[in-house]
Protein backbone atom coordinates (compact mmCIF):
# COMPACT_ATOMS: atom_id res chain seq x y z
CA UNK A 1 0.00 0.00 0.00
CA UNK A 2 2.72 2.26 1.33
CA UNK A 3 4.86 2.69 -1.92
CA UNK A 4 2.22 3.20 -4.36
CA UNK A 5 1.38 6.94 -3.79
CA UNK A 6 2.58 8.69 -6.95
CA UNK A 7 6.08 10.19 -6.78
CA UNK A 8 6.03 14.32 -6.64
CA UNK A 9 3.38 13.93 -3.52
CA UNK A 10 3.71 14.62 0.02
CA UNK A 11 3.69 11.23 1.90
CA UNK A 12 3.38 11.67 5.41
CA UNK A 13 3.84 8.05 7.89
CA UNK A 14 3.43 8.85 11.70
CA UNK A 15 5.99 7.41 13.46
CA UNK A 16 7.09 8.97 17.48
CA UNK A 17 10.53 8.87 16.16
CA UNK A 18 9.88 11.16 13.37
CA UNK A 19 10.61 14.38 12.87
CA UNK A 20 8.82 17.53 12.78
CA UNK A 21 6.05 17.85 9.91
CA UNK A 22 8.33 19.35 6.97
CA UNK A 23 6.82 22.59 5.98
CA UNK A 24 6.96 22.57 2.27
CA UNK A 25 4.06 20.61 1.78
CA UNK A 26 1.99 23.49 0.14
CA UNK A 27 3.72 22.74 -3.33
CA UNK A 28 2.80 18.75 -3.85
CA UNK A 29 0.13 17.89 -5.80
CA UNK A 30 -1.49 15.51 -3.92
CA UNK A 31 -0.69 14.12 0.01
CA UNK A 32 -0.98 11.01 1.46
CA UNK A 33 -0.82 10.10 5.02
CA UNK A 34 -0.45 6.62 6.92
CA UNK A 35 -1.41 6.36 10.54
CA UNK A 36 0.27 2.17 11.86
CA UNK A 37 -1.50 -0.37 13.59
CA UNK A 38 -1.60 -0.71 17.62
CA UNK A 39 1.07 -1.10 18.69
CA UNK A 40 2.97 1.30 16.02
CA UNK A 41 4.87 -0.03 12.73
CA UNK A 42 7.40 -2.84 12.36
CA UNK A 43 10.89 -1.58 11.99
CA UNK A 44 10.56 -3.53 8.49
CA UNK A 45 7.56 -1.66 7.59
CA UNK A 46 9.48 2.04 8.24
CA UNK A 47 12.24 0.90 6.58
CA UNK A 48 10.04 -0.18 3.32
CA UNK A 49 8.29 3.27 3.86
CA UNK A 50 11.48 5.10 4.12
CA UNK A 51 12.68 3.23 0.85
CA UNK A 52 9.31 4.52 -1.05
CA UNK A 53 9.74 8.23 -0.32
CA UNK A 54 7.91 8.61 3.37
CA UNK A 55 8.65 10.70 5.69
CA UNK A 56 8.32 9.87 9.11
CA UNK A 57 6.61 12.60 11.30
CA UNK A 58 6.11 12.75 14.68
CA UNK A 59 2.62 13.71 16.74
CA UNK A 60 4.56 14.65 19.93
CA UNK A 61 5.70 12.76 22.76
CA UNK A 62 2.62 11.41 23.42
CA UNK A 63 1.24 8.04 21.79
CA UNK A 64 -2.22 8.92 20.30
CA UNK A 65 -4.95 6.24 19.43
CA UNK A 66 -5.58 5.56 15.62
CA UNK A 67 -8.57 7.32 16.12
CA UNK A 68 -6.63 10.65 17.10
CA UNK A 69 -3.66 9.95 15.51
CA UNK A 70 -5.85 10.19 12.20
CA UNK A 71 -7.25 13.71 12.86
CA UNK A 72 -4.11 14.87 14.04
CA UNK A 73 -1.81 14.17 11.45
CA UNK A 74 -4.81 15.63 8.74
CA UNK A 75 -5.25 18.77 11.05
CA UNK A 76 -1.49 19.23 10.78
CA UNK A 77 -1.84 19.24 6.89
CA UNK A 78 -4.83 21.54 6.75
CA UNK A 79 -2.25 24.41 9.03
CA UNK A 80 0.61 23.58 6.45
CA UNK A 81 -1.01 23.91 3.32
Amino acid sequence: MLPSAPPGASKWIADPAGTAPDRAVGSAPSHYLAVGPEGGWSDHELSLSRAAGWHAVSLGTRILRIETACLALAAILSQEM
